[in-house]
């Protein structure tokens, strides 16, 4: 009976450490929930790999360096979907150069942790990090990121964090940062979230320009969203050019001629927008003039119409010319 029961123990055991003697070439599996896959090959990674040709609920962290994934397309998601519990996905030194759109859609609702820290990622595209609605750290630090997408959690993607959030962009070319994301965030957070919560953008050491596109910045005001960083840029506010993001407000009164309108200091938007505007209406006074003058041509056709038949109705008549009765009609 003993023995019996040793060996269902023994037998339960062992199917639960399955996934760690079954682990992926080149990878080490330091638990039946925690993969790594960092050995430097000649013949890397150019895609995470499938881990496993069946769905398990075991691994929680996965952790890939050293390898020459270029590209994170919809084809991760398709090699993540046989672990859909993972809650830590860490991607680093491995050549990441791109994000498509969507990358974390549906389905990485338990992300926590997303590392894509010391890549190359230069660009951070529309809704790539749409699913990871309850992660607390997302790291592209060390990247050569210089553009973000202000869409880039999805533009109907936002719903109550669970807690605090992190997002580390520290370590890249940014010289700016898109203010409606940071509005919207904030909104949002103000009605459905506790006061408590906080959500941390992290931008240092970035060459961060504080002229008037940062004057978002300094004109609102944040109870919510954290901006940590410093203006490293010189630009024609170069009183500011080592003050934290933080204490900008206390510098308000060098932005305030950014809040300034000028009758003749049109932008590029606003002359877009006036010579659309200049175009409309020459197009409609065309449009006018075309129809007045057809509608001239129609009634200069039926004064001579008339006239014609009032001089047919003459010469049947054999009567005299009327010379004032064709002026008439005319």
């Amino acid at each position: 009976m003993f023995y019996s029961t040793f060996l269902v123990v023994t037998s339960i055991y062992l199917l639960k450490l399955l996934p760690v003697w079954g682990c992926y070439p080149r990878c080490t599996c330091r638990s039946s929930s925690n993969i790594a896959c960092t050995q430097i090959s000649d013949k890397p990674f150019k895609q995470i790999p499938d881990f496993l040709t069946k769905t398990n609920y075991e691994i929680r962290q996965i952790t890939i360096k050293n390898q020459n994934i270029q590209v994170l397309s919809p084809t991760t998601r398709n090699a993540l979907n046989f672990v859909p519990f993972v809650e830590q996905l860490t991607i680093t030194e491995s050549n990441v150069t791109f994000l498509e759109p969507h990358v974390f859609n549906a389905g990485f609702r338990r992300f926590q942790t997303l590392d894509l820290s010391k890549n190359y990622i230069s660009y951070v595209p529309s809704a790539a990090f749409y699913g990871l609605q309850n992660a607390t750290v997302i790291s592209l630090a060390k990247n050569s990121i210089s553009s973000i997408d202000e869409n880039f959690f999805g533009t109907y993607s936002l719903r109550p964090w669970d807690g605090n959030l992190v997002i580390k962009l520290n370590e890249n070319r940014l010289s700016t940062f898109p203010g409606n994301f940071v509005k919207r965030i904030e909104a949002f957070m103000r009605l459905n979230t506790p006061t408590t919560t906080r959500v941390t953008i992290d931008l240092s050491e970035n060459p961060i320009k504080c002229d008037c596109s940062i004057n978002w910045l300094v004109s609102s005001v944040f109870t919510h969203v954290e901006i940590v960083g410093t203006c490293n840029e010189i630009t024609s506010f170069s009183q500011v050019k080592g003050t934290s993001l933080k204490r900008l407000k206390q510098d308000s009164d060098t932005f305030k001629e950014c809040n300034k309108v000028s009758l003749f200091d049109f932008n590029l938007l606003s002359m877009q927008t006036l010579l659309m505007t200049i175009g409309a209406l020459t197009v409609v006074i065309i449009i006018l003039i075309c129809f007045y003058n057809r509608v001239s041509e129609c009634l200069y056709e039926r004064k001579m119409r008339r006239y014609s038949e009032s001089r047919v109705v003459q010469s049947s008549a054999k009567s005299q010319p009327n010379y004032s009765h064709d002026i008439s009609l005319i």
